[in-house]
C-alpha cells in the first residue's frame, strides 16, 4: 500500500502496519484490554486538497492506533479532518474541534491523542488556548512524537506556547516556498494547478514536476473559446448585461465547471478575468504574454470592463435615488436598511386602526405568529437593537390581538428594520405645535 505524506513523497506501508488499518483487527486488539482502561479519543488531520484526493490519513492512523494499543488505552472514537488548514482556519470554524470540544464537556473520553499537536491547528495566537481548554477540563493531551503535554506550571505555558509558535513559523515558511515555486512556475508560462477557466482544458503536454510526476499545461477549448468570444463581443458592443450573458448561456443548455447553471457573478467573473488576453495569472505571479493562449486581444477587454464599470457606477447611483411610488405612505422609497442595505418597502394594514401603515425590510423572512409575511424575525436581528414601543391605552381590545409582535416591537429608521413613519411624522408635527400626541392635549410652555 501506497500512500503520499504532507511532502508529496511516495510511502510505502508494510504488510504488518495495514493490519492496524482494518477496524476488525483493531477491534480484536481492543478486546484485550481491561475494561477499566482509560478512555482515549484519537483525531487525525491532514491540510491540502492533494492530501485529501490521496487519503493521507493511514500513517497518522496507524501510528495513533498503535501507541494507543501499547499505552493500554480504549479508543472510544476517531475524529479525522480533511483538507482543512491548521493555519488558516480557525478552532471555532472546525466541526470535529468543536464536537471534541461537546464531547469532553460531556466526559465521554480521558485523553486525546493526535499524530502530532500541530494536527489541532498552527495559530499560535489561538491553538495553544484549545490545548489548554482541554487540560484544564481534565483531559490529557498526547502526541505520539511529543508524548504529553501538561499544564502545570508557567514554564508548561510557555513551552505550549513556543510550540504552536514554532508550528505557525514552519507553516509561513511552507507558504513562502510554495508561491516562490508557484512564481517561477508562471513565470516560465506554465500551468501551476488549479481552477482552469472557462474556454481552456488542462492537457498532458508530457510535462513532469520534479518528483517525475506528470503534469498538465493550458491549451485553448476552441468551441469553449467562442463562446466567451461572443460573450466579450456582446458586453463590449451591445452594452449586454450579466443577467442577459448568463441567459443566452443557459438557453443554450451550456453549464458551468461545477455544472450548475450560469449566473450574472460568472459572467462578471469571466469579463474580469484578465488571462483571456494571453497570460497566466496568479496572485504572486503573471506571465509574459502566450499568443497561444489568447482569446480576446487586449482592447476587447478594456471595452467590455469599462462598460461593466459603467453599469456598476449606474446601478450604484440608482441605488441612493427615492424610487417612485403611490403609496402614501410617509418615507416610503427613501428610507433605506442599515442591516442589508436594500430600498424599503410600504405595507398598509387592512385594519389601519389595528396597525397603521409600515415601512419594512424586503428580505424574506417572517415574524413568528405574524400575519406580516415579509418581514424579518426581531430575533433574528443579528444583535441590532429592536426596541419596546410604550403600551397605549388599549380602548378597542376586542380590535386586535395583543399577542402579535409587530405591536410590541419595532425597528427604528436607519438602525434597524422597521418604522411607523405617520407617527414619527406626527409626533414631530405635534410637538411643534406644542400638543402631546399621546395624551392629545397642550403642553405648558
Amino acid at each position: 500500500m501506497v500512500y503520499w505524506d504532507e511532502q508529496g513523497n511516495t510511502v510505502e506501508i508494510s504488510k504488518a502496519d495495514q493490519l492496524w488499518l482494518d477496524d476488525g483487527y483493531f477491534k480484536t486488539q481492543q478486546a484485550h484490554l481491561p475494561p477499566d482502561a482509560p478512555r482515549a479519543a484519537l483525531s487525525y488531520r491532514v491540510s491540502t486538497k492533494g492530501q485529501v484526493d490521496h487519503n493521507d490519513i493511514p500513517m497518522q492512523k496507524i501510528k495513533c492506533r498503535k501507541f494507543a494499543q501499547q499505552q493500554g488505552w480504549r479508543v472510544v472514537m476517531e475524529k479525522a479532518e480533511k483538507g482543512i488548514s491548521g493555519s488558516k482556519v480557525s478552532a471555532s470554524k472546525r466541526d470535529v474541534i468543536q464536537e471534541l470540544r461537546q464531547e469532553a464537556g460531556n466526559g465521554s473520553f480521558d485523553i486525546l491523542l493526535v499524530y502530532m499537536f500541530d494536527r489541532l491547528g498552527r495559530i499560535e495566537s489561538e491553538t495553544p488556548f484549545v490545548l489548554e481548554w482541554f487540560v484544564q477540563h481534565g483531559i490529557q493531551m498526547w502526541s505520539v512524537h511529543e508524548g504529553q503535554q501538561r499544564i502545570e506550571s508557567h514554564g508548561d505555558k510557555l513551552m505550549n506556547y513556543i510550540r504552536f509558535w514554532q508550528a505557525a513559523g514552519e507553516s509561513e515558511k511552507t507558504s513562502i516556498r510554495t508561491r516562490d515555486r508557484i512564481r517561477q512556475i508562471v513565470s516560465s508560462g506554465h500551468f501551476a494547478g488549479g481552477f482552469v477557466p472557462y474556454g481552456y482544458r488542462a492537457v498532458d503536454k508530457g510535462r513532469v514536476n520534479k518528483r517525475d510526476q506528470p503534469v498538465k499545461d493550458l491549451e485553448i477549448d476552441p468551441e469553449e473559446a467562442a463562446w466567451v468570444r461572443e460573450v466579450f463581443e456582446k458586453v463590449a458592443n451591445e452594452g449586454a448585461s450579466g443577467y442577459a450573458m448568463a441567459r443566452m448561456l443557459n438557453d443554450r443548455g451550456l453549464c458551468t465547471r461545477q455544472g450548475a447553471r450560469f449566473q450574472s457573478v460568472n459572467i462578471r467573473r469571466m469579463i474580469r478575468h484578465e488571462g483571456y488576453t494571453g497570460y497566466l495569472i496568479t496572485k504572486a505571479a503573471r506571465s509574459e504574454f502566450l499568443q497561444e493562449l489568447q482569446i480576446v486581444d487586449e482592447k476587447l477587454f478594456a471595452r467590455a470592463n469599462e462598460g461593466i464599470d459603467c453599469r456598476s457606477k449606474k446601478l450604484a447611483q440608482e441605488k441612493n435615488i427615492a424610487a417612485k411610488t403611490n403609496n402614501p405612505t410617509l418615507l416610503a422609497g427613501i428610507v433605506v436598511c442599515a442591516h442589508c442595505g436594500a430600498k424599503m418597502s410600504a405595507f398598509l394594514h387592512q385594519r389601519p386602526a389595528v396597525l397603521p401603515a409600515w415601512i419594512s425590510c424586503p428580505l424574506p423572512a417572517a415574524f413568528s405568529g405574524s400575519p406580516l409575511r415579509g418581514h424579518r424575525r426581531v430575533s433574528h436581528a443579528d444583535g441590532h437593537a429592536v426596541f419596546k414601543v410604550q403600551q397605549a391605552k388599549r380602548k378597542q381590545k376586542s380590535c386586535h390581538r395583543t399577542d402579535q409582535p409587530c405591536l410590541r416591537f419595532f425597528w427604528k429608521v436607519m438602525l434597524v428594520g422597521y418604522v411607523t413613519a405617520e407617527r414619527i411624522c406626527k409626533n414631530m408635527l405635534y410637538s411643534i405645535v406644542g400638543i402631546d400626541y399621546h395624551k392629545n392635549r397642550a403642553v405648558s410652555t
